[in-house]
């Protein structure tokens, strides 16, 4: 009996849905990376030195985009009335290898799903309400963050960058 269990549960970690998850693609400063219709880029928009308890690190502010380059992205909610937002809810993330997060600062982040609404009156009812309906986005339609990590002194940061689509 003990035999069949193990199998069963190895089996049962790596193919379920939350040990798939899109590879990490390594990002260069200013560079796009195209990734299933998607573009992802960084870039520094402002650098300089720091000392933090007697070790000096290289402070830098991270302009992160995600932009919608091929055919339009939706998912539309099955069931009427769901207006859940999907348990895992962002688009992108960026990760910053050789952050040491100190003083507060960021090892990464992520740009969430955005949202599609429409507008719905009801019968004998003045206010026009937003309705959620599912997630998407419009080719050439973009997603910013900013972020700000730490390094140690003399290196830059080392960014990857993963997306995350729904199924």
């Amino acid at each position: 009996m003990r035999f069949y269990l193990i199998p069963f549960l190895l089996c049962s970690i790596f193919l379920s849905p939350a040990a798939v998850s899109q590879a990490f693609h390594p990002l260069e400063e200013g560079a796009d990376v195209a990734i299933d219709g998607f573009v992802l880029r960084y870039d520094i928009t402002n650098a300089r030195s720091t000392a933090y308890r007697g070790a000096n690190y290289e402070r830098y502010e991270i302009q992160v985009s995600l932009t919608k380059r091929e055919a339009p992205f939706f998912r539309i909610f099955e069931k009427s009335g769901d207006v859940q937002i999907p348990e895992q809810n962002k688009l992108a993330e960026f990760t910053c290898l050789n952050a040491v997060g100190i003083r507060l600062t960021a090892l990464n982040t992520t740009l969430p799903m955005p949202m599609l609404y429409t507008k719905v009156i009801q019968a004998d009812r003045e206010p026009i309400e937003q309705l959620p309906i599912g997630i998407g986005m419009q080719v050439g339609e973009s997603l910013t963050n900013r972020m700000i990590v730490i390094v140690p002194q003399g290196e830059k940061p080392e960014m990857k960058g993963a997306i995350f689509l729904p199924r």
